[in-house]
Order: C-alpha cells, then sequence, then structure tokens
C-alpha cells in the first residue's frame, strides 16, 4: 500500500509566491549595495559584478527614461564619492573607477 499524498495546498503556493516575488524585488534592489562594495573594495572581482548585473542593466537601458532616472536615482545613492555613472548618447549607463580617489 502506497501513503496517501496531498496535493499541495493554498498556503505552499502562497509561499512559492512570496518567495519568487521577493527574489526578484531582491536582485535589482541588491544592485546599490553591490555599487557599494564594488567602488569601496579593491579586491571586489568587477567581472563577476558586471556579469551577474549585466540582465539588470540591460532592462534598465531599454526601459523608458523615467525608469532610468528612478534607477539611476537609487543606484547612486549607493555609490562613493569617487565613482560615478557615465551616460552615452543612447542614455545607456555604467560606473566606472576612476583612478584618482581610490
Amino acid at each position: 500500500m502506497t501513503p496517501d499524498r496531498k496535493k499541495p495546498g493554498v498556503a505552499f503556493w502562497a509561499t512559492v509566491v512570496a518567495t519568487m516575488f521577493a527574489l526578484l524585488l531582491a536582485y535589482p534592489l541588491s544592485f546599490g549595495p553591490a555599487c557599494w562594495l564594488c567602488g569601496t573594495d579593491d579586491h571586489f572581482d568587477d567581472g563577476a559584478f558586471c556579469t551577474f548585473y549585466r540582465p539588470l542593466v540591460v532592462v534598465v537601458e531599454h526601459s523608458p527614461q523615467s525608469v532610468r532616472n528612478a534607477a539611476r536615482w537609487y543606484f547612486e545613492r549607493w555609490l562613493p564619492p569617487h565613482v560615478e555613472f557615465i551616460g552615452d548618447p543612447d542614455g545607456a549607463w555604467w560606473h566606472e573607477h576612476p583612478v584618482l580617489g581610490r
């Protein structure tokens, strides 16, 4: 005889949905603290940072101007004083680490 298995209930699916929502929210919100870490730690791997956050940057680059402005405002709150965002004519942005100030 096999034991009766219950199907996942509402509480299970609510937990799954809440976890997915939290993860989707945590990814873009973690970019700010990662910018701070990248700007303050000389041993931080910039390549890993760029690879991990490239999907977020691509989405923001192709978003309406209001979304780009809001994202830039949030991310700049986390940047150390010697790091700045650079824009190009197409509105794309990224950050750089000027040699002076490190």
